[in-house]
């Protein structure tokens, strides 16, 4: 056990390991067009916000989720950025990729029809949504290993901070529903595959080996010895 009980990095599970490489480097990819970004005036949202029902600005949706409207946006998205892509990527590499790519088009196509015209969208709480509803969703099928009672909190949590369910007042709320249901969808598709490993890799019992055995072995021909010689003390008494 490490510091304040932290535990060392090589204690944790490859797949665990993995998963915090993973969404700790979203969040420094999306920290980084950030700062560009707001260093350039925010020309980056005139340029690659996705426009609902304009047929040039498809491509966008490859991009637009990495650009932020402001800090108190990227703000905002960070921490549940983090906590949900790690719970994404925790369940498998394979998996975060496709989910991600469909709750990309599931959240900025339904944008693209439903927000108001002419508004870019922009942010990566689409993309989040959408791994709320697949963590969830495995979290039911797998409850034993995904800890769906830590998850579901932590869903609550985000969409009381957003308010988008709730209070669907926010412009891009038609972007996260969109990805929740991409995400919901992508969790029944892969509900029956296994989840991943223990967050902290579970030790193996060891079985006997051959030299652990071999000092009973060795002892057990000495011991009718000790017998004969104790009866020979015995009689001669």
């Amino acid at each position: 056990m490490g510091l304040l009980g932290i535990r060392p990095w090589a204690d944790y599970s490859l797949p665990a390991r993995k998963a915090l490489v993973v969404a700790f480097g979203l969040l420094a990819v999306c920290l980084m067009v950030q700062i560009v970004n707001s260093t350039d005036h925010y020309r980056l949202i005139g340029e690659f916000g996705l426009r609902p029902r304009s047929v040039l600005s498809l491509p966008d949706m490859a991009f637009s989720s990495f650009v932020h409207l402001s800090w108190a946006h990227f703000e905002g998205n960070s921490v549940f950025l983090v906590i949900f892509s790690y719970l994404a990527a925790y369940q498998g590499l394979g998996k975060l990729v496709g989910v991600t790519a469909v709750v990309m088009v599931t959240s900025n196509l339904y944008w693209w029809f439903l927000g108001p015209a002419g508004v870019p969208s922009a942010g990566a709480s689409g993309v989040i949504w959408g791994w709320v509803g697949y963590s969830l969703i495995r979290g039911v099928f797998h409850r034993d290993e995904l800890e769906f009672e830590a998850i579901l909190p932590l869903a609550v949590i985000y969409a009381v901070t957003s308010l988008d369910l709730v209070f669907p007042g926010n412009a891009e709320w038609q972007a996260h529903v969109g990805g929740l249901l991409g995400g919901v969808l992508c969790g029944l598709a892969l509900r029956d595959h296994p989840a991943s490993l223990a967050v902290l890799p579970r030790r193996k019992v060891e079985e006997p080996t051959e030299a652990m055995e071999q000092p009973r072995e060795a002892a057990s021909p000495a011991a009718p010895g000790l017998l004969s010689r104790i009866h020979e003390s015995a009689e001669t008494l």
